[in-house]
């Protein structure tokens, strides 16, 4: 009996150590995904984008939102692979080809002892560090140093001195949504404790359920934040049965006779500090321009210029001004250019005009663009 215990002990030890032996050779690490497929879904979304074309080509973006602009290319993914993207890597929205590749478009959001997902060489005591990725993707620096899948490895203070660069960049370009995407990375580098707050006040924060953002900003004086948050409106542009429809989150325009093919989405935003400015691309019909600045919001298509006012709730079009409440009505523009407001839905609203009503199934889209705008 005695014997027994002492084999089924010394299994037991010999299996710990070896346990040991192993996580200490190969400790767990978030590199695990090819970036050089996460390289690849960048391209392919911006071939099938309609707005990256021309001077302005500009990389996601839905209202500054990392994980929700980040998710536009994750189309691109295999299912579980953008999953994990999605969980593991930080987004900064607002940059565009031809930014410096200094700035931050990418990080993993734990450190890494690994050069590349493959990358086995990494003991328990080589020192973890920040993966990041520039608005070009390679490196030469990162790729000198054995990253052959794309970023660099930086420590903690030259990751969060590029990173608040690049909201610092964001602010001073006047990007789409740039105050979304400081209060988000700026929040980020208060819980890694990067921009001088000490682990209790981090913990203190967390367990108020906030992340002290202004204190960030106030420890970090060269990068000052407008933490008051902007009022945004989804859209999403596509053609039904030749005539193209503005849906937004308050509001819905049907354009009696105006044809449009392809699907297309993003943001406009209604309230904030700043300005900015997007065009959605006329592959499939006519341009979008969206344009904010003072507290006014500017919409172009097809010839028709619309001002949304007071955070969405006044429309103004020529000089017809419309109060826009809490039922989401529909405006319908005719063909011979006038307008008329009502609650019913888009296709109730064309049908009870005249027109011919939209089929249950929208025509074939092509892929569009989400950038917000």
């Amino acid at each position: 009996m005695k014997k027994d215990m002492k084999i089924s002990a010394a299994v037991t030890l010999v299996g710990s150590l070896l346990v040991a032996a192993f996580l200490f050779r190969f400790p767990s690490d978030p590199l695990v995904y090819c970036q050089k497929a996460l390289d690849s879904a960048f391209e392919q979304w911006k071939i099938a984008s309609d707005t990256f074309t021309g001077d302005l080509r500009y990389l996601p973006n839905v209202d500054g939102r990392g994980k929700e602009s980040l998710a536009l290319v994750s189309e691109y993914m295999g299912r579980g692979y953008a999953d994990g993207v999605l969980r593991d890597y930080g987004y900064v929205p607002g940059l565009r080809e031809g930014d410096p590749n200094d700035l931050v478009m990418l990080y993993l959001k734990k450190r890494t002892r690994r050069n590349w997902n493959g990358d086995h060489s990494g003991t328990i005591f080589r020192k973890p560090k920040w993966m990041v990725i520039g608005p070009e993707f390679w490196d030469d620096t990162g790729r000198n140093a054995g990253c052959y899948e794309g970023g660099r490895l930086e420590e903690t203070p030259v990751f969060a001195a590029r990173l608040l660069k690049t909201l610092q960049f964001l602010k001073e370009n006047n990007r789409p949504f740039w105050e979304n995407a400081g209060k988000e990375h700026t929040a980020f580098l208060v819980s890694i404790g990067a921009l001088g707050l000490g682990r209790a006040e981090v913990h203190r924060q967390h367990e108020a359920g906030r992340t002290n953002v202004q204190q960030a900003a106030t420890d970090a004086p060269h990068v000052t934040f407008d933490m008051a948050p902007s009022k945004c409106w989804r859209y999403r542009l596509m053609g039904r049965n030749g005539n193209a429809r503005l849906d937004m989150s308050g509001l819905a325009i049907v354009f009696e006779g105006v044809p449009y093919r392809g699907l297309s989405s993003g943001g406009i935003r209604l309230s904030g500090q700043g300005t900015s400015s997007a065009s959605l691309g006329g592959s499939g019909g006519p341009s979008l321009q969206t344009a904010y600045a003072n507290g006014v919001a500017t919409l172009s298509f097809s010839g028709h210029t619309f001002r949304l006012l007071d955070e969405g709730r006044c429309l103004v079009f020529g000089d017809q001004e419309f109060r826009i409440g809490d039922d989401r009505p529909t405006l319908l523009i005719s063909k011979s250019g006038t307008a008329t407001m009502t609650t019913n839905e888009p296709e109730k609203a064309l049908k009870s005009s005249g027109a011919p009503a939209p089929q249950d199934q929208p025509q074939e889209f092509e892929k569009g663009t989400r950038h917000g705008g």
